[in-house]
C-alpha cells in the first residue's frame, strides 16, 4: 500500500428541501417552553492573509473553542494548511498557538470537551508541504495550551473527521487504508480514550470499497452513534449509520433515499431521540435530507434546511444547519432568520436554549478565506408550536455541498482539505 497525495477540491452546492413526512419524537414534550433565538455574526481573528478555516466549534460554560486550519505559504497558488484554535471568553475570539507535526498539512476537524480545562481536537497530519499520507492527529488543551498526544497510526494511511465526549467517554471517527491495494480500499475508523492512549475499536464496513465516518455523538453511557457513507465497486453511495451499544460497534439500516447518499452529521437528546443530517442526489439534484432514530429505527422527517449540522439541546429544542436554517420545537423543523452577508456554516454547538455558536468561513470574491462565526442568543419566551419567525429576505446562507464531488479528483479514500470543511 503505497503512499498517496491528497488533493484539494473546491466546491459549492446549494441543497433543496426534500419532500417527506413530518414525525414527532416519541419524549418531546409539548408543554415545554421553547426559545425564540437569534444568530448574529461575531467577528472573529485570521492567521493567514490567504486562506483561514474553521471546522468544528464547542461551547464549554461561557467559553467556546473552535479549530480548523490556516495557510502557512505565502504563495497564494500552494496550500500548507496548519492547525487552528481560537478561544472565546465571553468577550472576543482570540488565536491560541496549536502544534504541528513536521512541515507538511495539520487540520484539525473536530473538537470536544470534558471541562473547560480538558479539551481534545483531532484530524490528521500528512508528512509534506503538499499532503501525502496522512495519520490521525489528536491534540490535548488544558484552556492555555495544546499538545500533541500519541494517536493511533495505520499502515497506508488513517484520518480522524470528528471527536466528541460525554460522561468521560471519549470517541473520535474517520477513515483508514483498508485491506489490499489503498488507492481502492477505506475502511472506517473509531478510537476511543483508554487510559493514557487512544485504541482502535473494530467497526462494520459494508462497503467492498469505500466507508467513511463523518460524524459521532456521545448520547450517554456506552451509546454512540457514528454515520457517513460507504459503497461498492461500481455503485453509487449509501447513507451508513453504526451504533456504539457499550460493547461493540453495529450497523444499522437507514431508509433508501436516493443515489450518492451521505450523513454529514448526528447528534441525540436520548437514547430514543437521536437525529442525523445529510444529502443525497435525486436523479437531477442533490437533496438535503434529515432523519430520525426513535429507538428503534431510523426515519425520515421533513426538513426544509439543514443538511450540514446539527445541534441538539434536547428534544423539543435542536437546530439543523445548511442551505437554510430551521429549528426543532417539538413538533416541526421551523425556518428561522439568518444574517445577511453569506458565507459558509459547518459546524455548531448549541449548549442551552439561546446559547450556542456555528463556524465556518466566508470566500470573497479574490478567493481568499477569513472565518466565519455566529453566535446564538435570545430569550425563551415562545410556547412549542407556535409558527416561529418567518425564513430572512436576505436569503439562505450558502453552504458547502455533500455528494459526488467527494468522489472527483481526489484519492479514494482520503478526504482532501475543502472536500467536507463545510460538510
Amino acid at each position: 500500500m503505497g503512499p498517496f497525495v491528497i488533493a484539494v477540491l473546491f466546491a459549492m452546492t446549494v441543497f433543496s428541501g426534500a419532500g417527506v413526512a413530518p414525525i414527532a419524537p416519541s419524549d418531546a414534550s409539548l408543554s415545554e417552553p421553547q426559545s425564540v433565538c437569534v444568530w448574529e455574526v461575531v467577528p472573529s481573528p485570521n492567521a493567514s492573509p490567504e486562506r483561514n478555516l474553521l471546522r468544528d466549534v464547542v461551547v464549554v460554560g461561557t467559553e467556546a473553542w473552535a479549530v480548523g486550519d490556516y495557510d502557512v505559504d505565502t504563495d497564494p497558488a500552494v496550500v500548507n494548511p496548519h492547525t487552528l484554535t481560537m478561544h472565546w471568553d465571553g468577550i472576543a475570539w482570540s488565536i491560541v498557538s496549536s502544534p504541528n507535526v513536521g512541515i507538511g498539512w495539520n487540520v484539525l476537524e473536530g473538537v470536544t470537551a470534558i471541562g473547560p480545562r480538558d479539551l481534545w481536537a483531532a484530524g490528521y497530519s500528512a508528512p509534506t508541504t503538499s499532503g501525502g499520507t496522512p495519520q490521525t492527529l489528536i491534540l490535548h488543551g488544558d484552556g492555555q495550551t495544546w499538545q500533541v498526544v500519541d494517536s493511533p497510526v495505520v499502515t497506508g494511511g488513517s484520518e480522524l473527521n470528528a471527536i466528541d465526549s460525554q460522561g468521560g467517554e471519549i470517541w473520535a471517527v474517520g477513515d483508514r487504508a483498508g485491506p489490499g491495494n489503498a488507492s481502492t480500499s477505506v475502511a472506517s475508523l473509531a478510537a476511543r480514550q483508554a487510559g493514557s492512549s487512544w485504541e482502535v475499536v473494530p467497526t462494520p464496513n459494508p462497503g467492498n470499497v469505500r466507508n467513511h465516518l463523518y460524524a459521532v455523538d456521545v448520547v450517554g453511557p456506552g451509546d454512540a452513534w457514528a454515520v457517513g457513507r460507504w459503497r461498492d465497486i461500481g455503485a453509487t453511495s449509501h447513507a451508513f449509520a453504526i451504533h456504539w451499544d457499550g460493547s461493540s460497534w453495529t450497523h444499522v439500516p437507514t431508509p433508501t433515499l436516493g443515489t450518492d447518499e451521505t450523513l454529514w452529521d448526528v447528534e441525540g437528546a436520548s437514547s430514543d431521540n437521536v437525529w442525523s443530517v445529510g444529502s443525497f442526489f435525486n436523479g437531477n439534484e442533490y437533496e438535503i435530507t434529515t432523519l430520525h432514530w426513535d429507538g428503534s429505527a431510523w426515519t425520515t422527517v421533513a426538513n426544509s434546511g439543514g443538511g450540514n449540522a446539527l445541534a441538539v439541546v434536547a428534544g423539543n429544542d435542536a437546530w439543523a444547519i445548511g442551505g437554510n436554517f430551521t429549528h426543532w420545537d417539538g413538533s416541526a423543523w421551523v425556518p428561522v432568520p439568518t444574517p445577511a452577508g453569506g458565507g459558509d456554516l459547518g459546524a455548531a454547538s448549541v449548549a442551552g436554549p439561546c446559547s450556542g455558536w456555528a463556524v465556518g468561513r466566508v470566500i470573497d470574491d479574490m478567493g481568499v478565506f477569513t472565518t466565519l462565526t455566529w453566535r446564538l442568543t435570545g430569550t425563551p419566551t415562545a410556547a412549542v408550536g407556535s409558527t416561529g419567525p418567518t425564513l430572512s429576505t436576505d436569503g439562505p446562507v450558502m453552504m458547502g455541498g455533500g455528494g459526488s464531488k467527494l468522489e472527483q479528483g481526489i484519492m479514494p479514500w482520503s478526504r482532501p482539505a475543502e472536500a467536507r470543511d463545510l460538510r
